[in-house]
């Protein structure tokens, strides 16, 4: 059965939050006419949606609507801001901080090699030894293929070594790494591989060092990012309730939802569980009140793109940057790749100094075409704030 204290927080937010704000040319501006601009390309447009605005570090408006369980799953229910889903690749941005965060208290920076950090074991090329921290972060470390975000998918990829051809490309490994990274950075204590083990130890180890990893790159995230959050004590990545929140498919056709499964053997690129209420709380925490890193290492996340997809303008030429997770409903050729989909986004405008935390649990479809949600935040806002 769902909490009804989230429910009731929420309820406590909503009714006590004053929704203007001071404009950056002085001016007052009324956070509910954005919200309601956002909801009504939203409604009716997707399954369920739950979005929270943020400014000065304030809640100044939580919307839900639709649904977070369909009425013919056990316990149906509707969305509200408090259900949780795996938010994707918006895990980056946290598992980002989490890497600037034990850099800084080693006193390395992002230009730092990662070659002592990884697995002792692993006979991994000069090539990668010397790949920084920041090429990861950006996703300019030359990796031009995937084998998987698995311990034995990493080891594969990283023993194999990256190409010569640093642009940028996308890849899931950049962040999944960071899981072991993160790990030898903060000490943790990993199972060590001894030098003469045979195959069959090396692989039983192996298995015991990925659950060490994931583990440990949990509990560093919970201390030093998540307890700083508002809401977001004993964060998991992998549904943990009886009845989770799910996505579907859009327009419905009637199959059963999906929450993705555990992601925790996978984690830091994705498989982090949150509301859009604890995504809102967290980016406001980073970057409005400096709680996690310093403002100097949370600008240089923002402008150099580490653990952001961009930072770029609206049409009408607002400012924003932008972290977005998605699991695909479907592949181009209209089958099924997941169940259903599921998009997140964290956005932050820099000039009204306001932050979203946006999840929709199925396709968006506007105007009989398919398109990312967060289109519908950007066109409103831009409707909003002239």
């Amino acid at each position: 059965m769902k909490s009804l204290l989230p429910i009731a927080l929420s309820a406590l937010l909503l009714s006590s939050c004053d929704p203007t704000i001071t404009g950056p040319d002085g001016d007052t501006l009324d956070v509910t006419l954005l919200a309601k601009k956002i909801e009504d390309r939203l409604k009716d447009s997707c399954v369920g949606y739950q979005f929270v605005i943020y400014h000065d570090g304030k809640v100044k408006a939580l919307r839900a609507g639709g649904d977070a369980r369909l009425s013919y799953e056990t316990s149906p229910r509707k969305m509200s801001t408090d259900d949780k889903y795996n938010i994707a690749s918006v895990s980056k941005t946290v598992t980002a901080a989490a890497l600037l965060h034990a850099l800084n208290k080693k006193g390395l920076t992002e230009n730092d090699t990662i070659g002592p950090y990884l697995p002792k074991h692993w006979s991994v090329p000069s090539k990668t030894k010397k790949l920084t921290f920041k090429e990861l972060l950006q996703h300019k470390s030359g990796f031009r293929t995937t084998y998987g975000s698995d311990y034995a998918s990493l080891k594969k990829l990283f023993v194999e070594g990256p190409t010569n051809d640093k642009s940028l490309l996308y890849n899931n490994a950049n962040y999944a790494i960071m899981r072991m990274l993160i790990a030898h950075l903060s000490g943790a204590a990993i199972t060590p591989v001894p030098s003469n083990a045979s195959a069959t130890e090396i692989a039983n180890i192996e298995t015991k060092q990925a659950s060490e990893y994931s583990e440990a790159y949990m509990k560093y995230c919970q201390a030093n990012v998540f307890d700083k959050v508002p809401g977001c004590s004993n964060m998991a990545c992998k549904p943990t309730e009886t009845h989770s929140a799910l996505a579907y498919q859009f327009p419905k056709d009637g199959a059963k939802g999906t929450d993705f499964g555990d992601m925790t053997l996978t984690n830091a690129e994705r498989g982090w569980h949150m509301s859009s209420l604890q995504m809102a709380n967290f980016i406001a925490s980073l970057h409005d009140k400096g709680a996690i890193i310093s403002k100097n290492l949370v600008n240089k996340m923002r402008d150099d793109l580490m653990g952001y997809d961009f930072n770029t303008q609206t049409n009408a030429g607002h400012q924003y940057f932008y972290k977005g997770g998605l699991y695909p409903g479907k592949r181009a050729d209209g089958t099924k790749w997941n169940d259903g989909e599921l998009n997140s986004a964290l956005i932050g405008f820099t000039k009204s100094g306001m932050s979203i935390g946006l999840i929709v649990n199925s396709q968006y479809r506007r105007n009989n075409a398919y398109e990312n949600p967060l289109y519908a935040v950007l066109r409103a806002y831009d409707e909003w704030y002239k």
